[in-house]
Order: structure tokens, then sequence, then C-alpha cells
């Protein structure tokens, strides 16, 4: 039997040999909802990069962590590169709009249903923590990682997420204390 043979028999990544198939697929609903809640709608795209870049081997994984921590750490990193993409394309198609005099403008219509207001006050509250100090709320809350394991996704110290979290439970609670006294003007 060739090394081949026994790689494809044990159902490990040629190019990652520590990641089976089996072991993304275990992690695949997690890794997307991870992957929703940093990019929306382009969920999909990121993961999709994620696994090309583990099939591949260009992010490999060394078994320093766990092996959900490692790729929640991947699919953060291939979001950031996305969006940073996205941002630098936005950027040049809004100045070639201001360059033929177009105006550029997001229409940002409100709903009056109390639902989606509420939903919004949410996500005003959540727009005004830093990336990091969201993202070891997400990891933390949601995905119930703890906040070593959130340290190792981020790659920052044990220290830097304790801050990062309490600074976004401090931040997030006034942020939604003031929404709620504003509603209620």
């Amino acid at each position: 039997m060739t090394v081949r043979q026994v790689q494809m028999n044990n159902d490990t990544l040629n190019n990652n040999p520590h990641v089976s198939r089996a072991d993304l697929s275990a992690l695949h609903q997690d890794l997307f909802q991870w992957a929703y809640s940093l990019a929306g709608t382009h969920a999909e795209d990121v993961l999709q990069h994620t696994y090309v870049l583990i099939l591949e081997g260009k992010a490999r994984y060394d078994r320093q962590s766990t092996l959900k921590t490692w790729t929640f750490g991947v699919v953060r990193n291939v979001s950031r590169d996305l969006a940073r993409r996205a941002e630098r394309q936005r950027v040049g198609v809004a100045q070639l709009a201001v360059l033929d005099g177009q105006a550029v403008t997001d229409d940002l219509s409100l709903s009056g249903a109390d639902a989606d207001r509420r939903v919004q006050m949410i996500d005003a509250a959540m727009a005004a923590l830093s990336a990091q100090q969201r993202e070891v709320l997400q990891l933390h809350t949601y995905r119930e990682f703890s906040l070593s394991e959130c340290a190792d996704i981020m790659n920052l110290s044990l220290g830097t997420v304790r801050t990062h979290y309490h600074r976004a439970k401090a931040v997030l609670k006034q942020q939604l204390e003031d929404i709620h006294a504003e509603a209620e003007r």
C-alpha cells in the first residue's frame, strides 16, 4: 500500500495530514455560523476560501491548539482578508463614481415594526464595539469558546482577550441602556 492510499484510507488531507475530511465535515455547521456572524451573506465565500486554503495546505494545522479553534481562526483570517479586498473595491468604485459626478449613497430605510427596530438597536449597539470586542463576544457567548480558546482563535494573548471581553460587555451594556432610555422618551 502506498503512502497516498494510506492517507486516502485514513480520510486525511494530502496537504494537511492532521486534518481529515470527517473532522471538517463535523465542524462545518459551526464554521458556517461563525463565518455568517463575521461576513453575513458572504459566509459561503468565506467558508469556500477557508476550505481551499486547508485543502491546498496553505493553512496548515500543526496541533498547537484544537482543530476547532484552529479552523475558527482560519475562518476569521479569511473573513478579514475578504472584507479588506471588498473595501478596497468599494472605495475604488466610490472614487470612480465621484469622478463621474454620480452621488454615492446608501439606502438605509428603517422598518416601522417593533421587532425590526429592536434588532436594529441591538445591531447599532454591537456596531459601537471594536471588531475584536465583537469577535470575543460572539465566540465566547454564542459559540461557547472559553476565553483561552478565543485567544487562540484570535491570535492574541489571554490578557488582551479578557480586556476586550470585559470592555465589550461594559460598552454593550451602556449602549443598550442609552438606546432603551431614548426609546422611552
